[in-house]
C-alpha cells in the first residue's frame, strides 16, 4: 500500500493547495518551538519540541519520503489505532511533499538499552517489573492484529517513573490468524530463527522470540546470540546455545527457555507468557489494560480552555470524533495529559503572551512549560493529510460509533488504566516444562 493511499482527494487538493504557499518552517513551527535533535534513525530523525499553546513536550518523528513509503503509510496507521499505556502515544500527523511528521509525547526517561548499559544487568526485581509492562504492551497489539517485528533495547523507553513505552512501528504490520509473513525484517541479533530459514513465518511468534533475546539481555547484560560475521551469528540462532548462570533464579530461566523455543510451533503465545509464574509472582491483579483512545464525554474543562485559546468548539469536536490527528486533537489530547498529571488548566485562561517575547525553555530541562500563547483564527489550517482509512475504522475503538457527549461534568481523566481484574487461574494448568540446569550452556529447546 503506498503512501497516499492514506489520503482523501479532497486532502490531497488541500495539501498542493498548501504547499504552495507554506513552507517547513511555517507548518511546523507555527504549533512548535522546536529545540534539538534527540534520536537518528535509518531514514528518520527525531527533534523535541514544545507546543506552543500548552508548553507540552513532544517527540516530533521526521522521516522522509521515498522508498520505504509503505512503511511509513503502515506505521501511520498503527500509531492511529493504539491506544495502551505502555505504548508511545501519537497525537498529530502533518505533511509535506518529502516529509512526514509524527509529533508524539515526549519520554525523558531514555532507552532501556542505555539503563541496561548503565547498570550492567538489571536485577530480577527491575527487569520483572520492565518486562511485565512490554508483554503486556506487545499482547496487546498481537490481540488487535499488529505485530512489531523490531523488537529491542532500542525501541523501549522509560519514563520519569520507569514506566515503559513501546515506540517505533516503523517495520510493523497487520496480519490475520495464521496468516504468514515473508518479510525480512528486524536487529539480525534479535531475529528468530525462521527468518534466517527465509521461510514464511508466524508474525507473534518471532515477536516472542524477540522478547525472549531482550529479557537475556536485561538480566544478563550481554545477547545471547553474537557473532564476529553474519554467518556467524546465523549459526549461532539456528542453533542456539546460551548461559543460565545460577544467580539466575529458576522461574526467570524457565521462562527465557521458554521465548527462545527453536520450533516457532512450539513456542508459546504471549496470552499464555503472560501467566506465567515469573511475571504473575507478587501480581494481585491483571497488567494494565488499554484506554479508551477518546473517551466517551469530553472534558468540558478541557473544551472551555481550548476556546479560550481560540479553538472553534464545533470544530474541536469534530476533529475528535473523526479522528483526524489534527491540531485541535493533539491540542486536546496534551491537555488531558495535563490534567491526568494534576496541571490545573486554570493556567491557559490567562492573557496570551505576544508571540515576539515568549521565553524558550532551556533544551536539557523538557519539563519547562512555556507560557500558553492564543491560536490566531486567521491561522491557515495546518497540512493533515493521513485521514483515517477503513483499515482505521475497522481497527478502531468505536469512536465514529459512540457520539462524544459535552454534557457530562462528571467526565475525568480518560489516560489511567481502568480498573484492573483478577488474574485468571490458567498458570495453574499451563505444563511449564522445568527448566535445565544452570550455570553452564544450555542448547535452545526444540
Amino acid at each position: 500500500m503506498m503512501l497516499r493511499s492514506l489520503c482523501s482527494e479532497s486532502s490531497q487538493e488541500l495539501t498542493t493547495q498548501y504547499l504552495l504557499s507554506a513552507s517547513f518552517s511555517e507548518i511546523l513551527t507555527s504549533q512548535y518551538r522546536v529545540m534539538r535533535t534527540i534520536g537518528i534513525g535509518g531514514h528518520s530523525q527525531v527533534k523535541l519540541a514544545y507546543h506552543r499553546l500548552t508548553g507540552t513536550p513532544v517527540a516530533v518523528k521526521i522521516q522522509q519520503k521515498g522508498q520505504e513509503d509503505s512503511y511509513i503509510a503502515s506505521e501511520v496507521s498503527i500509531s492511529k489505532t493504539v491506544c495502551h499505556p505502555y505504548v508511545i502515544q501519537l497525537f498529530q500527523v502533518m505533511e509535506t511533499v518529502d516529509q512526514v511528521y509524527l509529533i508524539m509525547e515526549y519520554v525523558s526517561g531514555g532507552e532501556l538499552h542505555e539503563r541496561i548499559k548503565q547498570a550492567q544487568r538489571l536485577c530480577e526485581d527491575e527487569a520483572h517489573s520492565v518486562f511485565r509492562q512490554i508483554v503486556c504492551a506487545i499482547n496487546y497489539c498481537h490481540e488487535r492484529g499488529i505485530v512489531h517485528r523490531d523488537l529491542k533495547a532500542d525501541n523501549i523507553l522509560l519514563d520519569a517513573h520507569g514506566n515503559v513505552k513501546v515506540i517505533d512501528f516503523g517495520l510493523g504490520t497487520r496480519y490475520s490468524v495464521g496468516q504468514r509473513l515473508i518479510d525480512l525484517c528486524g536487529a539480525f541479533v534479535y531475529r528468530a530463527p525462521e527468518l534466517f530459514l527465509e521461510q514464511p513465518y508466524d508474525g507473534p511468534k518471532v515477536d516472542v522470540w524477540s522478547l525472549g533475546v531482550l529479557l537475556y539481555f536485561m538480566v544478563m547484560g550481554t545477547l545471547p546470540f553474537t557473532g564476529e560475521t553474519f554467518m556467524q551469528l546465523r549459526q549461532a540462532i539456528l542453533n542456539p546455545r546460551y548461559a543460565l548462570p545460577s544467580y539466575l533464579s529458576m522461574s526467570l530461566q524457565n521462562l527465557i527457555i521458554l521465548l527462545l523455543t527453536k520450533n516457532p510451533s512450539k513456542r508459546p503465545p504471549l496470552e499464555n507468557i503472560m501467566w506465567h509464574p515469573w511475571l504473575s509472582q507478587g501480581e494481585q491483579e491483571s497488567p494494565s489494560a488499554a484506554v479508551e483512545p477518546l473517551p466517551k464525554h469530553l472534558d468540558p474543562a478541557i473544551l472551555v480552555a481550548m476556546c479560550d485559546l481560540g479553538y472553534n468548539l464545533g470544530d474541536v469536536c469534530q476533529s475528535l470524533l473523526q479522528r483526524k490527528f489534527d491540531e485541535a486533537m493533539a491540542t486536546y489530547f496534551m491537555m488531558r495529559q495535563q490534567v491526568c498529571q494534576g496541571a490545573n488548566l486554570s493556567a491557559h485562561l490567562k492573557p496570551p503572551v505576544r508571540p515576539q517575547i515568549l521565553p524558550t525553555p532551556p533544551p536539557a530541562d523538557p519539563s519547562t512549560s512555556a507560557p500558553p500563547l492564543r491560536r490566531r483564527a486567521s491561522a491557515p489550517a495546518l497540512l493533515q493529510t493521513f485521514t483515517l482509512s477503513s483499515d482505521d475504522k475497522k481497527t478502531g475503538t468505536g469512536a465514529e460509533e459512540q457520539p462524544a457527549s459535552l454534557i457530562s461534568p462528571s467526565a475525568s481523566c480518560q489516560g489511567e488504566p481502568p480498573p484492573q481484574t483478577k488474574s485468571p487461574s490458567l498458570v495453574l494448568s499451563l505444563p511449564w516444562p522445568q527448566p535445565l540446569s544452570p550455570a553452564i550452556s544450555e542448547a535452545g529447546r526444540e
